[in-house]
């Protein structure tokens, strides 16, 4: 008797339980808010940081001498290309900073947004931003590997004088095309794994947030 009697109680207290929370509209998105504010940020200090790497070595480059001297002769093995090689770098820059920029300041927006409508908004424009970074970053890459190698082609009469047509000619070609496949692909897998898990946590949040509207 005291079996049933205790099983009895625990179905009462089982059917008395509270059930559990639901979470109100703006709970949810105070929530998604601080979640993409999160990854916003993440991608603004990534950013950030790979830009500070960029001009430490930079500057450690020229505050070496060996390698100073290093780049200094090939840039003038690349003749004019050097200039172009200079002006792509100086562009190259000054994006990075725009970008960074409007990283900083579309945390600053979702940050402090209180409209789903508006942060829905904010968070497909910076996804397109992202986005348009990435591209960037890999075509400047894709220029750079041209720049440097058309120089070493046209001063090597090895290569000027060689039947591209011949064994030699082909695979020389397909050689340089593997390369610069492959370190396309290694930063195109560096952007997808780093930049591309935030993406796809904003892209979550985004269908979230359409829920709710």
């Amino acid at each position: 008797m005291s079996k049933e009697f205790d099983l009895d109680s625990l179905k009462d207290a089982w059917k008395s339980q509270v059930d559990e929370k639901k979470f109100t509209s703006d709970e949810i998105f105070a929530m998604l808010k601080r979640k993409s504010s999160s990854s916003v940020k993440w991608i603004f200090m990534i950013s950030l940081a790979e830009l500070i790497l960029g001009i430490v070595m930079y500057i450690f480059m020229f505050s070496n001498f060996s390698v100073s001297d290093y780049h200094n002769h090939l840039l003038e093995q690349m003749g004019y290309w050097a200039i172009i090689y200079e002006i792509i770098t100086f562009i190259f820059y000054g994006a990075t900073f725009l970008f960074i920029y409007i990283f900083f300041r579309s945390y600053r927006r979702i940050h402090v947004q209180d409209s789903i409508r508006e942060l829905t908004n904010d968070i497909i424009n910076f996804r397109k931003v992202v986005n348009y970074f990435i591209y960037f970053n890999l075509i400047v890459v894709f220029v750079l590997l041209w720049i440097f190698l058309i120089p070493m082609i046209s001063q090597n009469p090895e290569l000027m004088d060689m039947d591209w047509t011949s064994a030699t000619g082909i695979g020389f070609i397909v050689g340089v095309l593997l390369s610069f496949s492959l370190v396309l692909a290694v930063f195109w897998l560096y952007y997808y794994l780093v930049y591309g898990t935030f993406q796809r946590r904003l892209k979550r949040n985004l269908k979230e947030l359409d829920a709710l509207d």
